[in-house]
């Protein structure tokens, strides 16, 4: 018996406490999957018109910055050029405007990428302007690559085109460790201005720009029948991998079709930008690709297919499933699956867990197979974001969809991870939405059946809450939320470093000295209003690696 407990009532009663703190305590801390939820939203545009969004970056004070396409002049709109101009916002973390401006000129602009560094932004599209922002010369094709880099206060401080004398179609842009970017697109037409080759029909176009905008190199990939691009990174070797899709062999795409249209995968190498290795993926319907990951043993490749042969082995629910591809080094596949039900779905962002599983991001129309879609009432239903977790066996943990009832989608650069299971996502919704929002609890709402941006935070409720303190990339402290001290874990220090804490607007407003071999640190915290803080550490593991450590706290009184 517990010492002090003579009591039978009273034992009983205590031990009843320690039992349900002990599975609060386990359940908090087991892995056990909590399904996403949205915790704010916020709407932007403009009445009449499509302004919806094309891409999100998160900034390294956590504020948002999103890219608009805004086709008419509004109050709203700071330095606003004609036709369509790229609309940049930046909110905080909390989706509150801080500020905003205009990019473009007279003619067609837009962002469709936005790639943050720890100093500047790129942000990259097409246009098809001559004055205003656009002061660089023009390659002489329709719509050229766009690519804009400014600092942090949306000051430009270069600007290029890039592309052919034909017609291009942009697709994304990967930052480079060198601190330049990979761009990809495609383009028809004819070649010419800064593409050296031109197959037929339409080609993919990659290319690598230096921080200063200059190309390193650039290639063609195709034939002489239509080539699509999706997705490129550049893998843990330095070789750049490009991702595509094909709707037939020949020429230099030599891996065997299966069908209508297959997914392309290509390696390249590094110094030659020769082919290395390349494959197909497909049945004999159509199959389609939108991105990849590096994982340890090899790649996986996520978009949609509506086969049910060839490489497709799995269950096919419906028109058209969402599909994963688990490949190795060689691009043999190891593991595939078909997710969705009986109308079509798909995916276009994967994430990796610290459980060893997986976040899959995508659209759906289904309510039934895989599909938990809980917002359509209705035989047939508008597209619904969709959200799927896998566990380290791959087996669906939970899925779920957000939005209103009606048209919601998101594009696939408009998505950002902010830690484990946080996620801001750059949503788009159309004019029926206001007719049942059900997540959706922001105005304006876009009329005449056009197009706004709905900007939310989707993430799981019980992180940071339960557990005693927070992890982010190594880093450790507690308690979150904290009233007067908050205790800061840190990682191993090599070298001195500095811990900073900032206010919402990005204000620093205490700096810490982290010495060698220092592994805690206490901020006294209780001088400083409640709200919203971010810290961010550097560890300067040698002098040319570092690591970078950020997060939020609250302070809470």
């Amino acid at each position: 018996m517990l010492s002090g407990y003579n009591n039978p009532i009273a034992f009983i009663t205590l031990a009843m406490k320690y039992i349900l703190i002990s599975i609060f305590v386990y359940l908090s801390t087991s892995g056990i999957a909590q399904e996403l939820n949205v915790d704010w939203g916020v709407c932007f545009g403009a009445d009449y018109e499509n302004s919806y969004s094309r891409a999100l970056g998160v900034l390294p004070n956590n504020h948002i910055v999103n890219s608009l396409i805004v086709t008419n002049d509004n109050d709203a709109f700071t330095d606003y050029h004609g036709e369509s101009d790229a609309w940049v916002i930046i909110t905080d973390s909390n989706g509150t405007l801080v500020f905003e401006r205009c990019f473009g000129g007279g003619g067609h602009d837009y962002f469709g990428d936005i790639e943050v560094s720890d100093e500047y932004i790129y942000f990259v599209g097409q246009t098809n302007s001559t004055d205003g922002d656009v002061q660089s010369d023009p390659i002489g094709g329709y719509m050229n690559l766009w690519v804009v880099k400014t600092d942090f206060d949306l000051n430009i401080i270069w600007e290029r085109q890039y592309g052919c004398l034909g017609t291009q179609d942009f697709e994304v842009a990967k930052l480079t460790p060198e601190g330049g970017l990979i761009l990809l697109m495609d383009f028809f037409n004819q070649g010419g201005g800064d593409v050296s080759e031109y197959y037929g029909a339409s080609d993919i176009w990659v290319c690598e720009i230096d921080a200063n905008g200059e190309i390193l190199w650039e290639k063609t990939l195709g034939n002489s029948i239509p080539n699509h691009a999706s997705d490129v990174i550049q893998n843990q070797e330095g070789n750049t991998v490009v991702l595509g899709y094909t709707y037939g062999s020949g020429g230099m795409i030599e891996c065997a079709a299966h069908g209508s249209e297959d997914i392309w995968i290509v390696e390249l190498d590094e110094e030659t930008e020769e082919i290395i290795w390349q494959n197909c993926y497909g049945g004999s319907l159509g199959d389609g690709s939108a991105t990849i990951i590096e994982e340890s043993t090899g790649y996986f490749i996520v978009g949609g297919t509506r086969s049910s042969d060839g490489d497709i082995q799995s269950l096919n629910h419906g028109e058209g499933d969402a599909w994963v591809i688990e490949i190795n080094y060689s691009g043999n596949i190891i593991w595939e699956q078909c997710f969705g039900g009986s109308e079509t779905d798909s995916f276009n962002r994967i994430f990796k867990t610290d459980e060893g599983g997986y976040f899959l991001f995508g659209i759906t129309y289904s309510t039934d197979g895989n599909v938990n879609n809980t917002l359509c009432p209705y035989p047939y239903c508008f597209p619904s974001v969709w959200v799927v977790e896998l566990d380290s066996e791959k087996n669906i943990l939970w899925n779920g969809v957000h939005g209103s009832i009606y048209a919601n989608y998101y594009e696939k650069n408009g998505i950002k991870r902010i830690s484990e299971r946080d996620f801001y996502i750059a949503g788009i919704i159309d004019e029926s939405t206001f007719l049942n929002p059900v997540d959706v609890d922001c105005e304006p709402y876009p009329v005449n059946y056009e197009k706004s941006a709905w900007i939310y935070r989707l993430y799981d409720t019980t992180t940071g809450v339960i557990n005693k303190y927070q992890e982010l990339k190594g880093l450790k402290f507690y308690p979150n939320p904290a009233n007067t001290q908050i205790t800061f874990e840190l990682s191993v220090i090599t070298k001195e470093s500095r811990l900073q804490i900032k206010n919402i607007f990005g204000e620093i407003i205490v700096e810490f000295p982290i010495y060698k071999g220092q592994e805690q640190l206490i901020w006294d915290c209780s001088s400083v209003a409640s709200g919203v803080y971010f810290y961010e550490s550097e560890n300067k593991a040698s002098n040319s690696y570092r690591d970078i450590y950020r997060g939020k706290i609250v302070v809470s009184r």
